[in-house]
C-alpha cells in the first residue's frame, strides 16, 4: 500500500484528477474549488518587518491541505426507514466489503450479503469526511453520510455506520484506484441544529412507535472516521537551498531537544511532531515557522525581543500580534527576565495578555498568574483568550497552577467562562472532573463539581461526550419520563426513600454512595421491535444515563450473554436530556457545542429534489431483518453479535 505520505501530495492528487478526467467517462464526481498548486510555484509572500530572518520567510508548510476522503457504506439498524435500492455498481462494491469482512472475521454463521443489503433495515450511504493536515496515525473525525441517490430510504437517524473503507477517491465506478487511508463506523447522530423538528399530522398518536419521524437522509458520524497512518509535516523552501534547509534543521533541533527536524532534500525538510504537541501539531509548526535562524548567536534573542515587543506596543494596522507571541515563545527562557516579566506589568492590555501568554507557554508561573487574573476579569476583552491559553499551555507545560486556575473559573456566573475552563480542563484529565467509565465508543461522560447554575455540556463533533457541570444532578421523587417516541422510559415515582437517604447522606454527584436498593425503573423498548429492557438505577442523573447507554463487550472475559441492556445510543441519550429540561424534570440549561457543517455533495441535489415526508404510517410492512444466531440482531461481518459498534 501506497503510504498517505506520497498520496496526500499535491502532484500525486492533480495526476489522479487527470486520470479521472481521461478515463473516468464521467464517472467520477466533479470536485470543488481549486486545483492544487505545486509550492514550487510560489513565491515568498512579504515578510513582516520584525519577522524578518525566520524559517517562515524562507519555507511554508508543503502539508497544509486537509485530506478529503470518502467511500460507501452500510448504516444498519434503522427502525424501518432504511430501503434495499441502490445503483448496481454500488451494490457489487457492497457485496465485496461484506464477503472480504466476513473472510477476515472468521464468522461463518452470518447472513449472506445479498440477505443484508436486501433488508429495509440497512441503507446504502455515501460517506465522506475530511482528515485535518498534520494529524497523526489514530486521529478521530467526523463524517457525513448520505442515502445514495435514488434510494428510497427516508431517514438515517438511529442508525448504525457499519465498517467502511474510507479513501482519497472512493466513490468512483470501482474502488480499486485509491489506497484506503481512513476506517470508519459509528453510530449515526442527527443534530437538531442540522435537521428542523418532523410536524406531525393531526391524527397522529402523542407517544408510540409509529409517531412522526423527520426525513433525514443525510446525517453525521461524531469522531467517526480513524486515521490508519500519520499525515505529512513537510517544509518546502521557496528556492531550493541546501545550506537553507541545514540551517533551518539545525535553528528546530537546537529549540527542541526530540530533534524533530530532518533535512530531505534541498528544498524539504520533515518533520516529527514532539509528543507534548500532539493534540495540536499546528501550534508546533507554527512555533518553527517562527524562529530564527540566528538565535542559536549569542545576543540575538534579547535584542530580538526588544524588537518584537516594540511592535505590540506600536498599534499599527495589520500588526500580527498572536504571531509576534509564537515568536517571542519561539526565543525561549533566556528573555523572560528582562524582556518579557516587566511587560506583564503593562497599562497596556495588548502587550500585557501576549507577552504573559508567551511567557505561560515557556512555563514562568509569574505569566501564568497574569493570564488567571486576565481570565477573572469580567471587563477583559482578552478573557475567553486567556482561558484558552491557560488551558494550551497545561497541555504543554503540565503546571499545575493552570489547573487550578481553570476549576476555580467553573465557579463562574458567566456561561461562556464555564464552558471554555471546562474544554480546557477536559483535554488535561484533571482531578477536578469525575470521568465514569467509558461507555465503549458510544459516549464519554463527565461530572464536574461547580457552584453555578446547572450545565449540561453536550459535543457534537470530535467525540461524543456529555458533562454535567454543576451539583444535585437528581431526578425529583414521584417523577415520570416518556420520549416522544415512546422509546425511553424513566420512572421515578418510588424514588423518595432515595431522595431522603442522598440528603442523610450528603450524595455527592459522582454517584460513590448508591444506597442498597436503586430506586429508579428504567424501561427500553428497542427499535426494532424486538428487543426491550428494563433495568433499574439511582436517581442520579449521571447513573441513568450510564444504565441506559451501556452495552456489554462480547469480547470481553467476564461476557454474560444472558446479561440484560439497553445499549441506548447517544441520539435517544442527548434527546432524552433535552426532553428532561424541557419539561423540568431537570433543573439545568443544556448547551449543544456547534458542529462544522456537514459536508456537501452532489447528493444534496438529489436530496433537495426528493419529496419530503413523514415516515407515518410506513408505507408496508418490511420483511423482518436478518438476525445473527442467538436472535441478536445482526451486526457486521465479522462482528460478534451484540458487540459494541
Amino acid at each position: 500500500m501506497a503510504s498517505l505520505k506520497h498520496a496526500f501530495r499535491p502532484a500525486a492528487v492533480a495526476a489522479l484528477l487527470i486520470a479521472a478526467t481521461l478515463y473516468g467517462c464521467g464517472s467520477y464526481e466533479t470536485r470543488d474549488g481549486p486545483p492544487p498548486v505545486d509550492v514550487r510555484d510560489h513565491r515568498p509572500p512579504p515578510t513582516y518587518p520584525a519577522f524578518s530572518g525566520s524559517v517562515g520567510e524562507y519555507a511554508l508548510l508543503s502539508s497544509n491541505q486537509d485530506l478529503h476522503v470518502e467511500g460507501y457504506g452500510i448504516v444498519a439498524e434503522l427502525p424501518e426507514t432504511g430501503s434495499p435500492d441502490m445503483p448496481d455498481t454500488v451494490r457489487e462494491i457492497l457485496v465485496n466489503q461484506l464477503n472480504r469482512a466476513a473472510a477476515e472475521g472468521g464468522n461463518t454463521g452470518i447472513p449472506s450479503p445479498e440477505a443484508i443489503l436486501n433488508s429495509h433495515r440497512i441503507s446504502a450511504v455515501e460517506v465522506r469526511g475530511v482528515i485535518p493536515a498534520l494529524t497523526p496515525k489514530g486521529t478521530v473525525f467526523d463524517l457525513t453520510v448520505n442515502a445514495v441517490p435514488g434510494s428510497q430510504t427516508s431517514g438515517l437517524k438511529y442508525g448504525i455506520l457499519w465498517n467502511t473503507d474510507l479513501m482519497v477517491m472512493g466513490l468512483g465506478a470501482s474502488d480499486s484506484h485509491s489506497d484506503r487511508v481512513a476506517d470508519g463506523r459509528g453510530p449515526v447522530y442527527v443534530s437538531p441544529l442540522d435537521t428542523p423538528p418532523a410536524a406531525a399530522p393531526a391524527t397522529a398518536p402523542a407517544i408510540g412507535f409509529d409517531a412522526p419521524v423527520a426525513n433525514t437522509r443525510k446525517a453525521r458520524v461524531i469522531g467517526g472516521g480513524m486515521t490508519i497512518t500519520d499525515m505529512p509535516v513537510d517544509l518546502q523552501l521557496y528556492t531550493p537551498s541546501l545550506h537553507i534547509v541545514q540551517s533551518i534543521q539545525q535553528v528546530i533541533n537546537f529549540r527542541y531537544q526530540e530533534k524533530p527536524a530532518m533535512g530531505v532534500s534541498a528544498n524539504v525538510l520533515s518533520l516529527t511532531i514532539p509528543d507534548r504537541y500532539a493534540h495540536d501539531p499546528r501550534r508546533f509548526v507554527d512555533l518553527c515557522q517562527h524562529l530564527y535562524l540566528g538565535q542559536i548567536t549569542e545576543g540575538f534573542a534579547t535584542k530580538k525581543a526588544a524588537e518584537l515587543i516594540q511592535a505590540l506596543a506600536g498599534k499599527t494596522p495589520g500588526t500580527p500580534y498572536a504571531g509576534i507571541s509564537v515568536a517571542l515563545e519561539g526565543l525561549g527562557t533566556e528573555i523572560l527576565n528582562e524582556q518579557l516579566r516587566p511587560n506583564y506589568r503593562s497599562d497596556d492590555p495588548v502587550v500585557r495578555f501576549y507577552t504573559a501568554r508567551a511567557g505561560a507557554a515557556l512555563n514562568d508561573v509569574q505569566a501564568i498568574v497574569v493570564l488567571q487574573a486576565i481570565a477573572a476579569d469580567p471587563a477583559s476583552s482578552f478573557r475567553l483568550q486567556a482561558i484558552d491559553e491557560l488551558g494550551a499551555d497545561a497541555r504543554i507545560t503540565q503546571n499545575g497552577r493552570a489547573v487550578m486556575a481553570l476549576t476555580e473559573l467553573l465557579n463562574s456566573d458567566n456561561t461562556e467562562v464555564r464552558k471554555a475552563a471546562y474544554r480546557g480542563l477536559v483535554t488535561l484529565d484533571s482531578p477536578s472532573i469525575t470521568h465514569l467509565p467509558s461507555i465503549g465508543r458510544k459516549l464519554d461522560l463527565d461530572i464536574v463539581e461547580s457552584s453555578g447554575p446547572n450545565l449540561i455540556y453536550i459535543t457534537q463533533s470530535g467525540l461524543p461526550r456529555i458533562a454535567l457541570i454543576g451539583h444535585d444532578f437528581i431526578l425529583p421523587p414521584n417523577s415520570l419520563y416518556v420520549s416522544r417516541d415512546g422509546q425511553i422510559t424513566v420512572d421515578c415515582k418510588d424514588a423518595q426513600a432515595f431522595a431522603d437517604w442522598s440528603i442523610q447522606n450528603n450524595l455527592k454527584l459522582n454517584g460513590d454512595n448508591i444506597p442498597p436498593t436503586s430506586s429508579v425503573v428504567l424501561f427500553y423498548r428497542g427499535s426494532a421491535r424486538t428487543q426491550s429492557a428494563t433495568l433499574t438505577s439511582s436517581a442520579a442523573l449521571s447513573n441513568i444515563i450510564w444504565r441506559l447507554a451501556y452495552s456489554p463487550n462480547p469480547l470481553a472475559k467476564n461476557y454474560n450473554p444472558r446479561e440484560v441492556f439497553a445499549g441506548v445510543s447517544y441520539q435517544r441519550i442527548v434527546e432524552m436530556l433535552q426532553e428532561m429540561v424541557e419539561k423540568k424534570i431537570i433543573n439545568a440549561t443544556v448547551y449543544l457545542e456547534p458542529a462544522p457543517p456537514l459536508i456537501a455533495s452532489a447528493n444534496d441535489l438529489a436530496q433537495d429534489a426528493r419529496p419530503e415526508g413523514l415516515i407515518y404510517p410506513p408505507a408496508k410492512s418490511p420483511a423482518p431483518p436478518p438476525a445473527a444466531p442467538g436472535g441478536q440482531p445482526a451486526g457486521p461481518p465479522g462482528t460478534p453479535p451484540g458487540a459494541d459498534i
